[in-house]
């Protein structure tokens, strides 16, 4: 335990200072006063030392004084404080982080002639020698590595078409099915390129041509700009996603390119898509066959027609060999119309086994008609047109779980 003594100052019977007894006053860390008289005090304060730094000279509720040497020691002990809190901090830095931690140095010093502050925690708000160091960090992430990849493809008429989510209108539209996989997970991008207006749905798992909705992950129009689209999506090592391709217009066909990047090269295969109406092992197939109205050829009255204008006709025979759900699809510079017999077809009397026709349902004059086929049967498909004795060449396009024959 430190004793002290109390001295008087010389003229003043209620002015005296405190030191620790028996302690020269110039090894003295501070020398402590407490006084009514402060130039009194200030002049004992200038006895004890002579070269005394009136900034080291504090006054607290206007009689405390405090007057601080600062010897070697107390500056060393400062010193020793900064670096090690200059230590923590750069340690708290490179140990928070996950990355590896990279080493960092500074070079400093605290000298009479620097600033000094007051320390927050100290209550007694004694003055401390400081260097201010502005510190920055700068993190770089490390990146992926993005890796391009291509596909060349090309939506034509002899494509299988579909009808777009939620397209109300379910207009044809020709695409391709591009089986995507991956050996690396993480971010990919798609771009397209053309010179026809292009659209994408991205499938994981698989794509349903008769279920557009199922396993949708992201569409895309016109992100990549020029009309193009750009898809990015999250993809899994090792999974299977399909990118189908198509057209912003309905029965647009044209070539096309995907660029695309990501952590891995990604693998592109031409798909044919899966069906739900059919067996699930069993693809969609696509079928086509072409056909002529003529002058002087096959024509009959349309049986809802009070009049009985002539329309030329062209019937095809066909036949399935797998049951399931068929979808039968016009392509003509002529106005279509398609009627849908089971059996036989007589044109003397039209309403008979006739199981569905339709006009515009494909989209641009052109008939479209879906209809589930019993394997090893007879059909007939009736082609004609909207307007009386037009004449013209056609193209049916039929897709379904097996090819049709026609006769």
């Amino acid at each position: 335990m430190i004793q002290t003594e109390v001295r008087r100052l010389k003229g003043s019977n209620n002015e005296f200072f405190v030191i620790p007894k028996k302690t020269p006053i110039e090894n003295q860390r501070f020398l402590e006063i407490l006084s009514d008289n402060k130039q009194a005090a200030l002049k004992l304060i200038k006895q004890s030392d002579p070269k005394v730094d009136p900034m080291h000279i504090m006054v607290y509720n206007d009689r405390y004084l405090r007057y601080q040497r600062f010897p070697l020691e107390a500056i060393l002990q400062i010193i020793i404080m900064w670096c090690f809190t200059i230590a923590v901090i750069i340690l708290g830095i490179t140990l928070g982080r996950t990355t590896p931690s990279i080493p960092s140095s500074y070079a400093g010093q605290i000298s009479s002639n620097n600033l000094f502050f007051f320390r927050p925690e100290d209550v007694a708000e004694r003055p401390f020698y400081f260097d201010s160091i502005q510190v920055t960090v700068s993190i770089t992430e490390p990146t992926t590595p993005s890796i391009p990849s291509s596909y060349a493809g090309q939506i034509s008429s002899n494509n299988l078409f579909f009808f777009r989510p939620g397209d109300v209108a379910e207009r044809p539209f020709y695409f391709d099915s591009i089986q995507v996989t991956v050996s690396i997970t993480g971010n990919y991008s798609f771009q397209s390129n053309s010179t026809i207006d292009t659209m994408a749905y991205f499938y994981h798992t698989s794509f349903d041509l008769y279920n557009t909705s199922i396993n949708l992950m992201a569409k895309d129009d016109d992100s990549g700009d020029e009309l193009q689209f750009r898809i990015k999506v999250y993809l899994e090592a090792n999974r299977m996603y399909f990118l189908v391709v198509t057209t912003h217009s309905d029965s647009v066909t044209g070539n096309f390119t995907i660029s695309a990047v990501g952590p891995a090269v990604i693998s592109f295969n031409s798909s044919i898509p899966s069906t739900t109406t059919a067996e699930p092992t069993t693809p969609v197939v696509s079928s086509s066959f072409n056909g002529q109205l003529v002058p002087n050829g096959l024509y009959f009255s349309r049986p809802e027609n009070d009049t009985e204008p002539q329309f030329y006709y062209y019937p095809f025979r066909l036949s399935v060999s797998a049951a399931g759900t068929y979808i039968f699809q016009s392509k003509s510079a002529m106005d279509t119309i398609g009627y849908f017999y089971h059996t036989s077809f007589d044109p003397f009397d039209m309403p008979t086994n006739l199981m569905v026709k339709d006009n515009d349902g494909g989209g641009h004059l052109q008939f479209r008609i879906e209809a589930y086929l019993e394997s090893n049967q007879t059909y007939v498909l009736v082609v004609t047109t909207h307007w009386e004795l037009v004449t013209g060449n056609f193209s049916i396009t039929a897709i379904g779980p097996s090819s049709v024959g026609s006769k």
